[in-house]
């Protein structure tokens, strides 16, 4: 029974509150009034679903419209209530209190735009030296790997692969491109831990450059790749712009590294002879039989006598014949 009371005594109170809002609507002067009251009792949220019904019946009336701009920024909904605020000074340009809420949500914008400046500047100054340092460890890495032969079966196959296609690379300018493209997106030794480590240092030299630049920008407060001032950029405009550089510096670095390994390649045969002559006869004098015998399983008895005038050590020599001559 009393909880049949509070229902009947809640839609009551709504049919009330309905009937309220219905005697308000019925003047202009009267919509006025019951918003302000409302305003002035801190009902703001009351007060906005008011004036979305009083705007409905009388859209033109300033006083509304100032009205429903202060609800909304009392709500916090300051987009929404500059465009109310806005909505007043093109009905009415002298209004001094619509343009007093238009500068202070234009600060408030301001105050948090340059918010985020400030925190990408302050995680620019303490993270970016680190991830330089990050960056060095990986180049460091690829130098160390390449040092002590564990990448050499990577280089080894490229010796024999370019030593097999002398021919086609001593072409032309068009075939070194074709084979470059055919080496870094075709050959299965993309999928070694040593293009594994090529990526890797790829990617930190990406985000090394970009980190660079952005603390140059901002630090620096250099614009010339920016639409806007540096105090009115958003997260979402900062998001952007990191992103679009990102992809732009990814791009230029892939571009130098690829024109970097063309110029492994030459217009001369004899080039990639000698090449592959003194890769074997390194990785013998290195003890790296295990390796030198694999490369071996790629040539040919054929192969061998172009090889042979440019390989000096005898015992290399001996070797690599009996290994082709063997029963």
């Amino acid at each position: 029974m009393k909880k049949l009371f509070f229902i009947i005594l809640f839609l009551f109170s709504f049919v009330q509150a309905d009937a309220a809002f219905d005697k308000a609507l019925s003047s202009e002067l009267r919509a006025e009034v019951y918003a302000q009251n409302l305003l002035d009792g801190g009902y703001e949220k009351e007060a906005d679903e008011f004036l979305v019904k009083a705007l409905d019946s009388y859209p033109e009336n300033v006083t509304l419209l100032m009205f429903r701009g202060t609800a909304l920024f009392n709500l916090k909904d300051l987009e929404s209530a500059k465009k109310y605020f806005m909505m007043v000074l093109e009905k009415d340009s002298t209004n001094e209190q619509a343009s007093e809420f238009i500068g202070l949500i234009e600060g408030q914008e301001e105050a948090k735009e340059n918010k985020a400046v400030s925190s990408l500047i302050e995680y620019l100054s303490d993270k970016g030296l680190d991830f330089v340092m990050i960056f060095l460890a990986f180049l460091g890495g690829e130098i160390i790997a390449r040092k002590y032969n564990t990448c050499t079966t990577h280089e080894t196959m490229s010796a024999i692969r370019k030593f097999l296609q002398r021919q086609e690379l001593s072409k032309s300018f068009t075939s070194r491109i074709t084979f470059s493209l055919q080496q870094c997106c075709f050959s299965r030794a993309m999928f070694s831990f040593c293009s594994l480590l090529e990526i890797l240092v790829t990617l930190t030299i990406v985000f090394a450059l970009l980190i660079v630049w952005l603390m140059v920008e901002f630090l620096f407060e250099i614009t010339v790749f920016l639409d806007e001032s540096l105090n009115t950029l958003t997260s979402d405009a900062i998001w952007s712009h990191s992103v679009g550089l990102f992809l732009w510096l990814g791009v230029i670095t892939l571009v130098l590294r690829f024109l970097m390994k063309m110029t492994e390649y030459n217009n001369k045969e004899e080039k990639y002879v000698i090449e592959l002559s003194e890769h074997i006869e390194k990785l013998y004098t290195n003890q790296s039989y295990g390796r030198f015998y694999d490369a071996l399983d790629y040539l040919s008895d054929k192969d061998y006598q172009f090889l042979k005038d440019f390989i000096h050590s005898d015992d290399v020599q001996e070797t690599i014949e009996k290994y082709f001559h063997k029963t």
